[in-house]
């Protein structure tokens, strides 16, 4: 297969329109909300499996409360001073869809599969 073709494939550029929406995340996805598959997305449009998988991540590297941990993420490294206030489904969405590469580099930097939080 070509380079565009797996781009579509793992979510890099929208399914139907062929734009570049980001980095890839695994499955291909469309910005477009008549397109939203119901296996992936919720009716608002944020990722059901989007907060399951970062937290199955941060237990799998030994982090005892992943909400905490996700949150401190947010805060620490993506600035969002908003962390708490903010629906956990929304900011787990933003971390898996741009920045889900630089939060399991983060995981792994500060927890270890025996340290807990």
């Amino acid at each position: 297969m070509g380079e565009y073709a797996d781009m579509l494939l793992d979510g890099s550029c929208d399914e139907w329109t062929g734009e570049y929406i980001g980095p890839a995340v695994g499955y291909p996805r469309s910005l477009d909300p008549a397109h939203y598959s119901n296996k992936r997305r919720l009716t608002n449009g944020y990722s059901r499996n989007a907060l399951q998988g970062l937290r199955k991540y941060a237990r799998k590297h030994g982090v005892g409360r992943t909400d905490v941990a996700i949150k401190k993420f947010a805060k620490e490294v993506l600035h969002r001073v908003d962390a708490d206030t903010v629906a956990m489904d929304k900011i787990a969405s933003f971390i898996s869809n741009h920045h889900f590469g630089h939060y399991m580099g983060w995981i792994k930097g500060n927890y270890t599969t025996n340290k807990t939080q």
